[in-house]
């Protein structure tokens, strides 16, 4: 069957037992059971769910029951079904078809008083929902992990503790007489001052671009300010002039609010020349239109490019003139050296570097006995910077260019050492010291008589040896043949000799020739024993 409340227990003591309790059976449908000892004997009387009392037995007439006298808290119904308290005898609560509505209910520290939930002792009212359980107000207020929606408008006469989040809109704030402000002083950004409508009562918050606030710097600004304006303004708005005569402002203090003060008669300006005319006393720095002299500082130490500074006016060589400079005219004083993109006219004295000299000035020296080196550049054009190399010397004196190696051709008479064979050498070289290997064409055909060289220095059959040639001593590439006055030595073989050239002789003794053989390359032989002077004839 349905449950109707709170079974009651069975007590196991002897004390009064006042609870709720589902049907025990079909018979008897308890929904109120007062109990007075452990036993089911001990059982006094039950109140249906109907609201009817009954004794133990089943019956509707109300047993005989006294409470103790310390049990004066206990509650019973009086014969009208309402909820008496036993001491007053006040009513606490009513039945009425079977629900009980009590008219305050107390449940440890939280009290139920009509329309009033009501905490008595604590300190905090604790509601703990289920975990991802929400508490929901009127059905519309979401409270959920800390997060309030659907709320339409919260009013409070004021609110401690910061608000975090995004007002969409608040359009009026009834009575906010306070609001917390932070400072910020230092950001540089531009900020909008806000304003009301009117001196008091409710008033929607505005701004307007004009009016502009920069906390880095502290400047308010507006379009216009109307009426007196006290403290110092650090800007004013200026005004462009082009009045032939207007008059400086000067103040009587450095700070302060001071009021700003003219002299007619003793400073003037003219804005269509940009001319200030005063007396001045003590020294002026800036640009002085007209400078009769200028205090020069003495330096010629410091290791810094200065710029040279020249009058403005071009041929003008005198008169009122503005002195301008250049970065590419500097100055050095520590070398005394000025550098500038060119020069025009005659330079003395040594360039360290001429950045563009096509065309320069030398000076004839062909008598100078001494070194001197010949310059070269990097590049065939452009802008080179000349170089020297104590491997290529000149001696003006002698006219003799040295070097540690020549390539290519030489035409002309070449003295000193010839050292290698790349490329040819036309005239004469007096010396070719080490030339191990020299390049040899071939020429067996030509028709004609050659000079062949031969080193001097007979005795001597390695070293260095000048190259020499003899008319008498040639050969002929067409024929093979060498020619000479004479030929000293022994062949000891004549491989294809069919013709000899024979000498007549006077000699007293001589040999004759006789060959192994009776043709053929052989060699000739003679026999001491069968020399004579007479030939006989058999």
């Amino acid at each position: 069957m349905a449950a109707f409340g709170i079974k009651a227990i069975q007590p196991q003591d002897n004390e009064h037992i006042f609870g709720f309790a589902t049907a025990r059976g079909t018979a008897d449908d308890s929904l109120l059971e007062v109990w007075n000892g452990p036993t089911q004997s001990d059982l006094r009387f039950t109140i249906d769910k109907e609201g009817q009392l009954q004794g133990r037995d089943g019956s509707a007439a109300r047993p005989t029951y006294s409470f103790e006298t310390d049990k004066d808290t206990g509650r019973y119904l009086s014969g009208a079904a309402s909820m008496l308290d036993v001491v007053s005898g006040t009513a606490v609560g009513t039945w009425t078809a079977g629900k009980l509505t009590l008219v305050e209910l107390q449940v440890d520290n939280i009290n139920i008083n009509g329309n009033t939930i009501s905490s008595t002792a604590g300190t905090d009212l604790l509601i703990t929902p289920l975990a991802g359980q929400q508490i929901v107000l009127d059905g519309t207020i979401i409270i959920d992990a800390g997060v309030v929606t659907g709320a339409t408008s919260i009013t409070s006469s004021s609110f401690v503790g910061a608000l975090t989040g995004n007002a969409d809109s608040a359009t009026t704030a009834t009575t906010a007489t306070n609001v917390t402000a932070s400072a910020n002083n230092s950001s540089d950004e531009t900020v909008y001052p806000t304003f009301v409508d009117g001196a008091t009562g409710a008033q929607g918050i505005e701004t307007d671009t004009g009016l502009t606030y920069n906390p880095s710097t502290g400047v308010l600004t507006a379009t216009t300010f109307t009426g007196a304006l006290t403290g110092a303004a650090s800007t004013i708005v200026v005004v462009d002039s082009s009045d032939s005569t207007a008059f400086p402002a000067f103040f009587d203090s450095a700070t302060g609010s001071l009021a700003i003060k003219t002299d007619a008669s003793g400073l003037t300006y003219n804005a269509s020349t940009g001319m200030l005319s005063c007396n001045l006393t003590g020294d002026v720095t800036g640009t002085a239109s007209v400078a009769t002299t200028v205090t020069i500082t003495d330096n010629e130490s410091t290791d810094e490019d200065n710029a040279l500074i020249f009058t403005a006016g071009g041929d003008v060589d005198g008169g009122n003139l503005g002195l301008e400079s250049d970065g590419t005219l500097t100055y050095n004083p520590s070398t005394g050296k000025i550098t500038a993109t060119g020069f025009i006219g005659a330079l003395t004295g040594n360039a360290d570097t001429a950045t563009v000299g096509t065309n320069v000035t030398a000076s004839a020296n062909n008598s100078s006995d001494e070194t001197v080196y010949p310059t070269f550049v990097d590049g065939a054009t452009g802008t080179q910077g000349i170089e020297t190399d104590t491997g290529l010397t000149y001696n003006p004196s002698s006219g003799i260019l040295t070097t540690t190696q020549v390539t290519g051709n030489l035409v002309g008479n070449v003295t000193g050492n010839v050292t290698g064979s790349s490329g040819s050498c036309t005239g004469n070289a007096a010396t070719a010291t080490t030339s191990t290997n020299v390049t040899v064409t071939d020429n067996e055909n030509a028709s004609e008589n050659d000079l062949i060289p031969f080193v001097a220095g007979a005795a001597t059959a390695t070293g260095s040896h000048g190259l020499e040639m003899d008319g008498d001593f040639h050969y002929n590439p067409s024929t093979g043949t060498v020619t000479a006055t004479a030929f000293a030595g022994v062949a000891s073989s004549a491989t294809v000799a069919s013709t000899v050239v024979v000498v007549d002789s006077t000699d007293t003794t001589s040999f004759i020739a006789m060959f192994d053989d009776a043709t053929g390359s052989l060699a000739a032989k003679t026999d001491g024993a069968s020399s004579t002077t007479q030939a006989r004839a058999t």
